[in-house]
């Protein structure tokens, strides 16, 4: 790891997403100088301050370790890829976001919905629901439109990644050492992360829009 390219990339994200330094090193229960003394004595960052600070900054560890040049590739390590430029105006629809017990979002596009003109950009795509965990508000089949470039903030709907393996849409608490995954249909028990379990999120976007086909 190149420790003085890694704090770089993180102080630019951070900075991108309006976070200050020492609100991000609080978040990570690190002291508030962690990360330039990392940098200005050459040691490295520890694993799992790593995890955390990706998942809190919506990017991924390779982005930040600089194995790679795409801030978004949270994205394409799942398979979702951007639309291209010739096709705006209708946003790729990926299936299925899970309401229930989890299924990641499939790597190949199922087509395309079309989209008001603020939403006509690269930030946006569709996903298809799958389960009842957020039923009534999202039903089986929905399709929601999502925000890749939103950050996370408490009270909004994020389609999350857990363990790179199941996707889910939960309605997001977020607290100083936990986050919890919340449904709407009781039936769905609450799904708790608290300090390095944290690590095992992949936020990739908030939910803004809501489509039900009859």
């Amino acid at each position: 790891m190149d420790t003085t390219k890694t704090v770089n990339r993180i102080f630019e994200v951070a900075a991108a997403k309006g976070f200050k330094k020492k609100f991000l090193c609080d978040q990570l229960g690190v002291r508030a100088s962690y990360f330039t003394d990392c940098r200005s004595k050459g040691l490295k960052i520890a694993d799992d301050v790593l995890q955390r600070t990706a998942c809190i900054l919506d990017t991924s560890i390779e982005y930040l370790k600089g194995e790679t040049d795409d801030p978004n590739f949270h994205l394409s390590s799942v398979g979702m890829k951007v639309l291209p430029y010739e096709k705006r105006g209708n946003r790729p629809v990926f299936g299925h976001a899970s309401a229930g017990l989890g299924v990641l979002a499939e790597q190949q596009s199922m087509g395309y919905e079309p989209v008001a003109p603020e939403y006509d950009t690269d930030e946006y795509f569709w996903l298809q629901v799958s389960g009842d965990s957020m039923s009534p508000k999202i039903d089986d089949g929905d399709l929601v439109l999502v925000n890749r470039e939103a950050p996370i903030e408490t009270n909004t709907i994020m389609v999350v990644i857990v363990d790179d393996t199941e996707g889910f849409i939960k309605k997001v608490s977020v607290e100083e050492d936990t986050i919890t995954l919340n449904s709407f249909n009781p039936y769905y028990p609450p799904m708790v992360f608290g300090g390095a379990e944290m690590a095992r999120l992949r936020f990739i976007g908030r939910v803004v829009e809501q489509k039900r086909k009859f």
